[in-house]
């Protein structure tokens, strides 16, 4: 059984961060330390929030605890972290790990904010420049708003995501861009991916994924896209070398996204239709959710646990996620 260990937040209530992630990892087969960079009573989409925000210190204790275990892990995923201090913490866990072990699996979620709002202080955005810039990240899924806070680009053209893969790629072979949205396509998101398929001339490849958004507003879905793609990443990497390199990078990463977006997709599907039962038995509709509002906020939390089939078969593709290589 492989080793992850994951470095997110962790609310009582709700499941994003380590609670959107664990679950599923151990349902693929994952052993999965879970290490927390907060506790929380909740998200704050909640609009308010009360717990502990660990600090660099605090989190470099707990770190030199397990450096003193000489655990083996295979694959290290980060996420949220809400202060510069703290990333620059989480990044030399990061860093350890590729020191001992360069082919550790480290997947990097930039959790920074999306729709124009930042979820963490704007000061993190340096110190997760140096991150990238250090070549030791194997893979990162920004979304949207990430990609551009990261890059220091906009996007409103596939032109524009080209550019900024273009930037990410002067440091790492992989990059995701988990979401995009058009003006002029507003029920459709965009799915990116780019692989450098040629390490002597750093020729890439590109495709994206366009399948049509679900009219709700749902929390944790990012931290469980990065989740699902460590261990689909991991195993696709895995049996494409067994295969003697049958497909090309960018193929393996097409590959691990369809599967990816497939599950979170009939994840969010069940959700909706479980929130829309519940509703019913009770006399009432489901509200729209929106930000701050409590009520309905409830309604944006994902059904992990009454999705566990769907985590345990995460090789199957729906045939709306059609990869379109560019």
């Amino acid at each position: 059984m492989q080793k992850i260990l994951t470095v997110q937040s962790h609310t009582i209530h709700g499941y994003v961060g380590n609670k959107a992630s664990t679950f599923p990892l151990q349902l693929a087969g994952w052993d999965v330390d879970a290490f927390n960079t907060v506790q929380l009573s909740n998200h704050t989409g909640y609009g308010t929030t009360r717990g502990i925000k660990f600090s660099a210190e605090q989190l470099r204790e707990q770190w030199e605890g397990l450096q003193h275990l000489q655990l083996a892990y295979s694959a290290l995923l980060t996420g949220y972290v809400p202060t510069p201090e703290g990333v620059e913490q989480v990044g030399r866990v990061g860093l350890d790990l590729k020191q001992a072990n360069p082919n550790v699996l480290w997947v990097l979620d930039p959790v920074l904010g999306d729709d124009g709002r930042y979820y963490v202080s704007e000061q993190v955005l340096p110190v997760y420049r140096q991150l990238i810039a250090s070549g030791k990240v194997d893979l990162v899924t920004p979304n949207q708003f990430e990609a551009e806070a990261l890059t220091g680009l906009t996007i409103q053209t596939p032109e524009d995501v080209a550019q900024v893969f273009a930037k990410l790629h002067e440091h790492m072979d992989q990059v995701i861009i988990s979401s995009v949205k058009y003006a002029n396509e507003p029920g459709y998101i965009y799915s990116y991916g780019s692989a450098v398929i040629d390490k002597t001339t750093r020729a890439t490849r590109q495709f994206y994924i366009r399948y049509p958004g679900l009219e709700s507003y749902f929390t944790g879905t990012g931290d469980l896209f990065a989740a699902l793609t460590v261990d689909r990443y991991y195993k696709a990497r895995a049996a494409n070398i067994d295969e003697q390199s049958a497909k090309d990078a960018a193929e393996v990463l097409a590959l691990t996204m369809t599967q990816v977006l497939t599950t979170v997709q009939r994840v969010l599907k069940r959700t909706c239709a479980n929130n829309a039962h519940a509703a019913a038995l009770a006399g009432d509709t489901v509200r729209p959710s929106r930000m701050g509002d409590i009520e309905s906020m409830k309604h944006s939390e994902l059904n992990i646990i009454q999705c566990k089939d769907l985590f345990e078969t995460t090789d199957t593709v729906d045939p709306e996620f059609q990869v379109t290589y560019i």
